[in-house]
């Protein structure tokens, strides 16, 4: 070997290294922001019912049947209320806000933990960083991982089978195939069957890039086939315990999404924009390269082969789903970002064929990150000229101290000179795009967060209500929705109908405008959708 070759083997390792330095901060502090969110905001969404369902799960000690509000709660498999009354036990048995969000936060540090480690089997490290900071930093990704939903689970799950399938021989051993029935049945206990396209698209994936000799692999089928029997038990238990015709086949339904079917064309016409946008910028890098003169050369490389097939399959499956909606496809983001990150390193060493693809993404990407530079100005605008009033915007207008602080980011993320690189080429695009991306992460948490945690309507009148209600009294009810608002009462609330329910001397919280069967003395609610409630001890009927 030559003295000039060891000396730009060293060059590049010693390049290698402080990007991976570089990029090991800025993974810090992209973690340490999904972090600071996670109490940001009181119950919304459908995290009220996963917080009901684990209290209730913890209440009666039964992990089989969720419930809420003592009836069963079946639209999703148990395995989130399962992860949310875990984190409640470790909490001392405090089911809130924070117990239900841990599980989401967690299984979003562990995709972001799984790219390093493909990086790091590709002998590839850089792009495991760089595709772990592209996912965290998703548009998509962003307000989820501090959201008690189960989109981010069902995410890790199908990504470790995926990664665990795609990159490991087919030789397996035990270690890799406990992994991947652990992905698969997780996916499948916290979604159901929404995780089969996923698994479907991976199989197919394995079976087209190693022959269709592979069929016959007990490696190929072992693992899925498991995951479904581990999956089925669950089932099995549930259909034991719950007889009722209407519940199991409503059950179907949810998990399913049958019967959803409105608005066909208005569910794709937003689909598909927000595939493009939530998948930034691994879609602008991705879309580049399908651009490309030779077509093929996706498949020319038989991992970039089975990962974009695996990629499109699911897809394809949800774009015909009845009601589909841009975060279904959100499991299908980790190997998006993978194969964007196994781009952009191939750029690094000047193997992007075409200039004319380069200039398009860097024209975007200037324009982009020039409608962000003037949202900053406005912002500056606003906050230091005097006469700017909150009547000129209205509720939307935050404090001036706030405002400074979002154009001081904006401006900073589409300003930041960006040295060392060619003007105008991929990985100069690529930077500004997780530049602009992580400024906008830094507004979200930083000021649209803390601005929206400070309005808790909901959690307010649950205390008024909770203080009303003795410590282990039961609470009837006949609340419609309002999930959130009731969730934050701690203390056991129980559905009411018309002919069963409590005797004399009950606590019942109901929604009728004249509580002719309360007793004197009740007391009146309003909840924050301008729904009034009245709360009093039942009359003797």
């Amino acid at each position: 070997m030559s003295a000039d070759h060891q000396l730009q083997e060293a060059g590049e390792e010693r390049s290698t290294g402080n990007a991976i330095r570089w990029l090991s901060l800025l993974l810090g502090v992209v973690l340490l922001l999904h972090a600071s969110g996670l109490s940001h905001r009181e119950l919304h969404g459908e995290e009220g019912r996963r917080v009901v369902a684990a209290r209730e799960m913890l209440r009666n000690h039964d992990a089989v049947v969720p419930t809420v509000w003592g009836e069963p709660y079946l639209n999703k498999p148990p395995l989130y209320p399962w992860l949310t009354a875990a984190v409640a036990s470790l909490r001392g048995g405090v089911v809130d806000e924070i117990s239900v969000r841990i599980p989401a936060l967690l299984a979003t540090f562990g995709i972001a933990m799984i790219l390093l480690v493909a990086g790091y089997r590709a002998r590839s490290p850089r792009s495991g960083f760089v595709a772990a900071i592209f996912f965290l930093l998703s548009p998509l990704v962003i307000p989820k991982s501090t959201l008690g939903e189960t989109d981010l689970v069902l995410t890790f799950g199908c990504t470790l089978y995926a990664f665990e399938m795609i990159n490991t021989p087919a030789t397996r051993r035990w270690f890799s195939w406990i992994l991947m029935i652990c992905g698969l049945s997780i996916a499948l206990l916290v979604k159901g069957p929404s995780a089969l396209p996923f698994c479907g698209g991976v199989l197919v994936a394995v079976a087209m890039t190693r022959g269709s000799a592979v069929v016959r692999d007990v490696n190929w089928w072992g693992p899925p086939l498991i995951s479904l029997l581990i999956a089925s038990t669950w089932v099995l238990l549930l259909f034991e315990r719950v007889d009722d015709p209407a519940v199991v086949s409503g059950w179907f339904g949810e998990v399913s999404r049958s019967g959803s079917s409105s608005g066909w064309w208005a569910h794709r016409a937003k689909f598909i924009p927000g595939l493009l946008l939530g998948f930034l910028p691994a879609t602008w890098i991705l879309l580049g390269r399908a651009a490309l003169p030779d077509r093929r050369s996706w498949f020319a490389d038989p991992n970039h082969k089975s990962v974009l097939v695996a990629l499109l399959i699911p897809t394809v499956i949800l774009l015909c789903w009845p009601a589909v909606r841009p975060r279904y496809i959100l499991p299908a983001l980790p190997l998006a970002v993978w194969l964007a990150a196994k781009v952009i390193e191939a750029t690094i060493d000047d193997r992007f064929p075409s200039k004319r693809v380069e200039r398009v993404i860097h024209i975007v990407t200037t324009i982009f990150g020039g409608l962000i530079c003037a949202l900053g100005v406005a912002l500056l605008v606003f906050a230091l000229i005097p006469g700017v009033s909150s009547e000129l915007l209205g509720e939307l207008l935050l404090p001036r101290s706030d405002m400074i602080l979002a154009a001081a980011l904006l401006l900073t993320g589409s300003l930041m000179p960006l040295r060392g690189f060619v003007r105008g080429s991929l990985q100069v695009s690529t930077m500004r795009w997780g530049l602009l991306l992580l400024v906008g992460f830094a507004c979200h948490v930083l000021v649209y967060l803390p601005a929206r945690g400070d309005q808790r309507p909901g959690q307010e009148v649950a205390r008024a209500i909770e203080q009303e209600v003795p410590a282990g009294e039961i609470l009837w009810h006949d609340v419609p929705a309002n999930w959130n608002t009731l969730a934050h009462i701690d203390r056991p609330l129980t559905w009411w109908e018309v002919g069963t329910g409590p005797g004399t001397g009950a606590l019942f919280l109901t929604v009728e405008e004249n509580p002719v069967q309360l007793q004197s003395g009740w007391h009146s609610f309003q909840l924050p959708g301008g729904t009034i409630v009245h709360l009093g001890r039942l009359r003797d009927r």
